[in-house]
């Protein structure tokens, strides 16, 4: 009969303990839960704010896209570069007869080949020498 009176008290004192334990555990719950509540609050009034700043600039009216018409105009943009160029071959050409230079046929700058006349020569002096 004593054991039995012991496990009850037991029990008892356990139950109470328990009680206790679990009240103190809801009081911290629903603290947690009121904290959790505020800041939810916070977050949704923020939440609110940016959506009323966003609706209120995407009510302005703005042109995202212009188009225009195109029209030929002159393109007046130049680019200035300075620099230095290099042959490959430099070609020296001897004068075979002298004289005085009629006509160039050829512009500086201009490509030539092998055999191409260049320019023309005053050959008076040179056919009188011939004849003497």
């Amino acid at each position: 009969m004593k054991k039995i009176i012991y496990i009850s008290i037991l029990g008892l004192f356990l139950a109470s303990c328990s009680s206790q334990n679990s009240q103190e555990e809801l009081v911290s719950l629903r603290q947690k839960q009121n904290e959790l509540k505020q800041e939810l609050t916070k977050v949704n009034q923020q939440i609110a704010s940016l959506e009323k700043t966003n609706s209120t600039s995407s009510t302005k009216k703005t042109n995202l896209v212009k188009v225009t018409t195109l029209k030929p105009t002159v393109f007046n943009h130049f680019i200035k570069a300075q620099g230095s160029v290099e042959t490959d071959n430099n070609i020296f050409i001897p004068v075979e007869m002298p004289g005085v230079i009629k006509k160039v046929l050829v512009d500086e700058g201009d490509k030539v080949f092998k055999g191409q006349v260049l320019a023309h020569i005053d050959d008076v002096i040179i056919k009188k020498q011939l004849d003497e």
